[in-house]
C-alpha cells in the first residue's frame, strides 16, 4: 500500500488548509495588480499614509512579495519566512483599512484585482484578519515543529 512521506502525513491538515488559504490568496492578489502598476499606486496613494515616492514604491515591491509569499506557502517552501511576512503584510492591510474607515474615505482597498473594485469595507478588515490568523497559524505550526538550537 502506498503512503506519502512522513513530512507530508504528519503535517496537520488544519495548517496545511491555513497554508493553501492565505498561499491562494496572496498569489491572486499578488497576479492581479501586475496588470497596470500606476493605477495600483493611485489606490495605494488613496489611503493618504505615504509620500508618492513611497505610494510608487509600495506599488513596485508589493505584488512580487504577494506573489513570492504565495508560491512559497503553496509549494511549502520556506514556510516559517513566508507566513510571517504574509502576517506582517497583512497586520499593515489591516491598519491601511481601519485608517481609512476611521477617517471616512470611500475608496478602492486595493487588495485583488485592479480591474474589480473592492471598496474599504468592514468585511474587507474582517477578510484580513482571517487570513491574518490563518498566516500566525501556518507559522506558528512550523515555529514550533523546529528543533530548538543547542
Amino acid at each position: 500500500m502506498w503512503r506519502p512521506p512522513s513530512k507530508i502525513r504528519d503535517r496537520s491538515w488544519l495548517e496545511l488548509a491555513a497554508r493553501w488559504l492565505v498561499g491562494l490568496t496572496f498569489l491572486y492578489a499578488g497576479l492581479g495588480k501586475f496588470g497596470d502598476l500606476s493605477l495600483f499606486a493611485e489606490q495605494i496613494a488613496a489611503y493618504g499614509l505615504l509620500p508618492s515616492l513611497g505610494n510608487k514604491a509600495l506599488a513596485v515591491v508589493l505584488p512580487p512579495l504577494e506573489v513570492l509569499c504565495g508560491v512559497s506557502l503553496l509549494l511549502g517552501w520556506w514556510v516559517e519566512g513566508a507566513s510571517a511576512l504574509a502576517a506582517l503584510c497583512l497586520l499593515m492591510f489591516m491598519v491601511a483599512l481601519a485608517s481609512a474607515m476611521a477617517r471616512g474615505l470611500r475608496i478602492d482597498c486595493g487588495c485583488f484585482s485592479l480591474a474589480k473594485s473592492h471598496a474599504v469595507s468592514f468585511w474587507r478588515l474582517a477578510e484580513d484578519f482571517v487570513l491574518f490568523g490563518a498566516a500566525v497559524y501556518v507559522w506558528m505550526a512550523n515555529s514550533l515543529r523546529r528543533p530548538a538550537a543547542r
